[in-house]
């Protein structure tokens, strides 16, 4: 019950009126690449490039470094960790599940509170805007014959309405390592967005060949 009632659409609509208020009302933060990125979200779903057209060296080697050691630390604990959670997605380890994310020295999460990424997504909503997950992840070679399941395949979140997600790859990706896909024109008001609508509090996940047609 708690469920409906939080997502409900009254206390929605609220909640994102008072956001929206507070963002006209404080002084303007844009900037003309946080514009050009949502503007690009804004009409394909997506906005994809490389890192450095977004951050400064010292970012990202500070970002970098701090991924680097949460990997380590994050392998060293995986064998034990997987053991305890079992069955689920295997193919993938976060780092919250074990550790702390929550360190506000963190140069991840100060780009994210105060940097960046924040003003693109302020600039995309035109309202202040709140973090519900950020962490690192740890993606898991998986061999080719095993057949994709869960979120490996395309999906949308149960929370795929007023979100905005952003990927930081610390390695290159290519179509030989997993790469992530993306429907364009199925966000919100898109073109497709009404082609496999979610069921809240469940997401959904659509096999290859329904995709395809």
């Amino acid at each position: 019950m708690f469920y409906k009632v939080r997502t409900s659409a009254i206390v929605r609509r609220l909640i994102v009126y008072i956001f929206d208020k507070r963002y006209r009302d404080q002084t303007a933060t844009e900037n003309e690449l946080s514009i050009k990125i949502s503007n690009q979200i804004k009409q394909h779903g997506y906005y994809l490039c490389s890192i450095d057209e977004l951050l400064s060296q010292s970012d990202y080697s500070s970002i970098l470094l701090s991924a680097e050691e949460k990997i380590k630390e994050l392998i060293t604990k995986r064998d034990l960790h997987n053991q305890k959670r079992g069955a689920g997605k295997n193919y993938v380890d976060r780092f919250s599940e074990f550790g702390d994310i929550a360190d506000i020295h963190d140069p991840l999460i100060k780009l994210c509170v105060d940097g960046i990424f924040r003003s693109i997504a302020e600039c995309y909503f035109q309202s202040l805007v709140r973090i519900t997950n950020l962490d690192y992840w740890l993606n898991v070679f998986v061999p080719e014959n095993k057949t994709p399941f869960a979120s490996q395949k395309w999906h949308r979140d149960y929370e795929d309405c007023r979100v905005l997600k952003t990927f930081f790859y610390i390695n290159d990706v290519t179509d030989q390592n997993g790469p992530f896909f993306y429907v364009s024109e199925s966000q919100l008001e898109g073109k497709h967005s009404d082609k496999f609508p979610t069921q809240p509090p469940l997401g959904i996940v659509v096999d290859d060949d329904r995709l395809e047609k």
